[in-house]
């Protein structure tokens, strides 16, 4: 495996084998943490090159997440990770990397851009909210994480952070321009023991107001994870990237027991 800086480019040989620390979406659903027809969604979402943020409470698998669809990018696009510690570990054959770790890696954006890189991950961002933004609108089909206990909160995060240099309706603009897909995670305390699940999945675009979300999966009474709810509105491009509509109502891709 190549020796990894921060801030550097890193290639892993082309004989070397991909790490297993990092689970699989299908090992995610076998698991709990999605179920099959969200695992194919976010797949699907992924290869049609749309930005995800994935938000939820501390300890409830955004990493894990981030980690999982990272290896899910296409091996030929080159990837710019930024984490306050290295975690995601998407080194695999013939992939390239750069990895941007620390305090200030925030401030390493503008030149991982510089790189020609395909799309950014970052996980538990800590900077300039319109620094990252700005990276997310210019690389399709990135992906980031925040703290948050619902994705309004994380939106709210995000355009009080970049109201700092906009405007407060420029800064929602800039993050309806930013998003497409808002996944929540949460947890739950079980029988079985401590649950990490999906409980929402909306579709986010900009709106005279700034930014709507609208509701593609949602909890219901009695089932606190995520449960198909709406057509998502792009769903031809999900299908050009292999979805099938017919599994969102399909009983055999849905939640399992706890």
């Amino acid at each position: 495996m190549a020796h990894r800086q921060p801030g550097r480019l890193a290639r892993a040989p082309e004989d070397s084998e991909p790490s297993m620390n990092e689970p699989e979406l299908t090992h995610l659903a076998d698991h709990g943490l999605l179920n099959p027809v969200l695992a194919e969604l976010l797949y699907a979402s992924v290869q049609a090159g749309m930005n995800l943020l994935i938000a939820g409470p501390p300890d409830s698998g955004r990493t894990t997440l981030l980690g999982a669809l990272g290896r899910a990018v296409p091996a030929h696009q080159r990837i710019a990770t930024l984490e306050p510690v290295p975690q995601l570990n998407l080194l695999g054959p013939g992939r390239q990397v750069i990895e941007l770790t620390g305090p200030n890696a925030t401030d390493l954006i503008p030149l991982a851009m510089r790189h020609s890189v395909h799309r950014v991950l970052i996980d538990a961002p800590d900077g300039d909210a319109a620094v990252l933004l700005q990276a997310l609108s210019a690389a399709s089909g990135s992906m980031f994480t925040l703290t948050a206990g619902h994705p309004r909160d994380a939106l709210n995060q995000l355009v009080a952070q970049a109201a700092v240099l906009y405007d407060t309706r420029a800064a929602a603009g800039l993050v309806g321009w930013a998003v497409d897909l808002f996944v929540q995670l949460d947890s739950h305390v079980t029988a079985g023991g401590h649950r990490r699940f999906v409980s929402h999945l909306y579709e986010a675009h900009p709106d005279e107001n700034g930014v709507a979300l609208r509701e593609v999966f949602a909890p219901v009474p009695g089932q606190p994870r995520a449960v198909f709810r709406n057509l998502p509105a792009r769903i031809n491009e999900l299908e050009h990237a292999g979805f099938n509509r017919a599994w969102l109502t399909d009983a055999t891709r849905t939640w399992g027991p706890w």
